[in-house]
């Protein structure tokens, strides 16, 4: 009997220590079932983060594209406006030349009409004395 009673007791400590490691057991699993909970979380915060930068970054290329584009418009337009800068500078200086030369032939103008004038005159009191 005493051995049937050791057996017993070995039989219920053995019974304690499997409901102790089933405990454990248990705890581990649960805590692995939230380890994998928040393991899929961070992979579905994961994607949604290279979501986030892959749009970011294409917004990106397309933000560059425009840039070069309207970098590329600045230097056409401002090589245009160099462009008539010239072309009106041109045309004051032939202006201002064209402007002389019209004063200078205002001038000679104006001395042959006084030079008639003063002809007609001599050319009157001639007539009158002949």
């Amino acid at each position: 009997m005493k051995r049937c009673d050791a057996l017993q007791a070995s039989l219920r400590d053995a019974g304690q220590e499997l409901s102790g490691v089933e405990d454990q057991l248990s705890r581990a699993v649960s805590a692995g079932a939230n380890d994998v909970s928040i393991i899929r979380q961070l992979e579905e915060q994961l994607d949604m983060d290279h979501q986030r930068l892959d749009t970011v970054m294409y917004s990106n290329l397309n933000q560059q594209t425009v840039c070069r584009s309207l970098q590329s418009n600045l230097q056409e337009t401002l090589q245009d406006l160099n462009d008539v800068e010239q072309q009106l500078a041109h045309s004051v200086a032939s202006g201002a030349q064209d402007y002389i030369l019209l004063r200078q032939l205002e001038e000679e103008l104006e001395t042959h009409h006084v030079a008639r004038v003063s002809m007609e005159g001599r050319f009157r009191d001639e007539c009158v004395a002949l």
